[in-house]
């Protein structure tokens, strides 16, 4: 019998589905807990803003949590758009009946300033704070909960402070843009910082969603909350790393990245072991025509995201006896790992240049290029790259040149 943790978001819906309780979902997924959603709010939005919003009536929200209790034991939730203080009240109420622990992003202004909501719900989110294991306010969100201005890592870290103080329960305060990127922790009072390499993309969208949803999911999987909010913050660098360019307006972030990046390698790596197996076992002779005994050749893959799959030592001949050298990793300096990373294509094999490698090039089977992005042989010193889009192509091309006298 197999089971998840389960979590739950307590958000609006996103229709354009980068934000909101649809990022939230994408998130818990990605991490391996199953997500329940207490529907708050519907919004008619798109990558260019908000057109209309719909409030969920407070029984129905009331009737979800009920449903979702009786049924599953969850011990964290997080909110996202909670649009009223009649919606903030009973969010509160449920919380303490079930004894949720909660993350509170405080969905109030935008990364860009922009306001969030119909009405004050100032004193409404502090109040749901003091009932709350850790709020997540980006800088303006913060300065409005405290009253302070952020202009600085040092105003950043008071404003981080203070809100700890007025609610009493611990605080992550997000510099974004506006500091490149830091943020500023305080949990049982030690204060975090959390600093690194600032994405500058403008397709943010989705991003404070996936920071909190992506802290509840570690939290549920037993972290600790220092280690849980070290871990979400490299979530999201990641989803903005490989954000998506989509919509007209601002594009979401891409909280799938990460698994679907260790999934490529995974493939990556059963694709190049069988096509390694397959010439050993069938195709060593069409190797012969190209390698020596002194020069070793290698063979890459690389995924989507530019990661490249290389054997560490190559592949040589040995008494007529194709020999794979090392084993394979992933992103070490080679030339075959240096030139697909150039290369619109996603396999490739490194060959020593010989005359029957110039016949391949006379007989344009493989077109000379120096960008990767027009051709498929790329020269590199006394070796050529040559790409292909998969792995049986190039093997069909090796074997023209081979029966190519």
């Amino acid at each position: 019998m197999r089971i998840r943790p389960v979590v739950m978001t307590i958000a609006g819906s996103d229709s354009s589905g980068g934000a909101g309780l649809q990022a939230d979902l994408k998130t818990f997924t990605s991490l391996g807990v199953f997500g329940t959603t207490v529907i708050t709010g519907l919004t008619a939005q798109n990558t260019t803003g908000v057109k209309k919003v719909l409030e969920v009536p407070v029984d129905f929200v009331e009737a979800q949590f009920d449903a979702i209790m009786e049924d599953f034991d969850i011990k964290f939730a997080k909110t996202g758009m909670l649009a009223s203080n009649k919606i903030i009240e009973v969010v509160k109420r449920k919380i303490l009946e079930y004894g949720i622990k909660l993350v509170l992003d405080p969905v109030m202004i935008s990364k860009a300033g922009s306001p969030l909501t119909t009405e004050d719900i100032t004193k409404s989110l502090l109040e749901l704070a003091r009932n709350s294991i850790i709020i997540t306010p980006n800088s303006y969100e913060a300065e409005r909960l405290t009253g302070e201005k952020i202009t600085d890592k040092e105003s950043l870290i008071k404003v981080a402070k203070k809100l700890t103080e007025i609610t009493g329960c611990n605080a992550v305060v997000k510099g974004g843009e506006r500091l490149k990127g830091l943020d500023i922790a305080v949990v049982d009072n030690d204060i975090v910082e959390l600093s690194g390499k600032f994405v500058d993309t403008r397709n943010s969208h989705g991003s404070g969603d996936v920071f909190s949803a992506s802290l509840t999911a570690y939290l549920a999987k037993g972290y600790s909350l220092k280690d849980s909010i070290r871990m979400a913050k490299d979530f999201t660098a990641n989803s903005l790393i490989y954000s998506l360019d989509m919509g007209k307006g601002v594009g979401p972030v891409d909280s799938f990245a990460a698994i679907e990046r260790v999934y490529e390698l995974g493939q990556g790596l059963i694709e190049i072991s069988n096509f390694i197996e397959l010439i050993k076992e069938k195709y060593t002779k069409t190797l012969e025509a190209y390698l020596t005994a002194d020069e070793k050749g290698n063979i890459g893959f690389k995924s989507s995201y530019g990661d490249v799959i290389s054997l560490s030592d190559g592949l040589s001949l040995d008494d007529k006896q194709l020999k794979v050298n090392g084993t394979l990793k992933i992103n070490i300096n080679n030339i075959i790992a240096d030139t697909l990373k150039l290369s619109n294509r996603k396999v490739g094999i490194s060959l020593p240049l010989s005359i029957k490698i110039s016949r391949l090039i006379d007989k344009h089977l493989v077109q000379l290029t120096e960008s990767g992005l027009n051709g498929n042989g790329i020269i590199k010193g006394s070796f050529i790259v040559i790409t292909s889009n998969d792995f049986n192509q190039l093997l069909e091309l090796l074997q023209k040149g081979e029966n190519n006298e």
